[in-house]
């Protein structure tokens, strides 16, 4: 189902009488994104995204979306390393975003929040968009993959593989691929960094071994169109 055209705002509430997946998927300009819809369960107080770009040529815009699944008024903060902190009041059952100022760049992206609550980041590159769910502490681990890396075919103007540690040690990480040299970086406590195998690079599955949990995810550019998925 779709609403009229014209129609614009948020949050999108999907009930059931019966247990469902629901998923969005947006065209925009020539460009396609699909995204799973999330539970209340799956809200947060804390939660994190690896990198906010305002900065970059071709990208237009970047904004970070929240929504109140709960009953009381959520109190949201918004920090990124350099940039001035973002407020704001998310009412009970609404949504709201926030943006950092152009030529901003950098992460992690860290929202705290007085309630749970879901956070994502929408992205406009040139004339493509790209949504992520921001993800928590919780869903961080030791081990985790991507299938596949290309920095080889026509188009694939870059691979990167970003990596964030939100507990509080130091995280040493090995990023791993058939035929290519290991990738290692230190990742401090709270911080964020990534890595990038050598142009001419193709295959997989990319490997994410570290010493603490961390997030990790994979962001490509691919001739004028952008894309970020976690790893699993």
């Amino acid at each position: 189902m779709t609403f009229p055209a014209g129609t614009i705002g948020g949050p999108v509430t999907v009930t059931s009488d019966q247990p469902i997946l629901a998923s969005q998927r947006v065209q925009f300009y020539s460009s396609f994104n699909e995204v799973w819809s999330q539970g209340a369960g799956q809200a947060a107080t804390t939660s994190y995204l690896n990198w906010y770009d305002k900065a970059s040529p071709g990208m237009n815009n970047d904004n970070i979306h929240l929504m109140n699944p709960g009953g009381t008024t959520a109190t949201v903060t918004v920090t990124l390393a350099g940039a001035t902190t973002q407020m704001v009041d998310v009412g009970a059952g609404a949504g709201a975003y926030v943006t950092f100022p152009k030529g901003s760049i950098g992460g992690p992206v860290v929202v705290s929040s007085t309630q749970p609550v879901l956070a994502s980041q929408r992205v406009q590159y040139y004339s493509t968009f790209n949504e992520v769910w921001a993800e928590s502490a919780a869903q961080a681990t030791t081990t985790s993959y991507v299938n596949w890396f290309d920095k080889a075919s026509a188009g694939m103007n870059n691979d990167n593989i970003h990596l964030l540690n939100p507990g509080g040690v130091s995280a040493s990480v090995t990023v791993s691929l058939p035929g290519a040299t290991p990738l290692t970086a230190t990742v401090a406590a709270g911080g964020e960094a990534y890595v990038s195998f050598p142009v001419g690079t193709i295959g997989g599955p990319v490997t994410i071994t570290s010493d603490q949990p961390i997030l990790a995810s994979q962001r490509v550019q691919y001739f004028s169109s952008f894309n970020e998925i976690w790893s699993s």
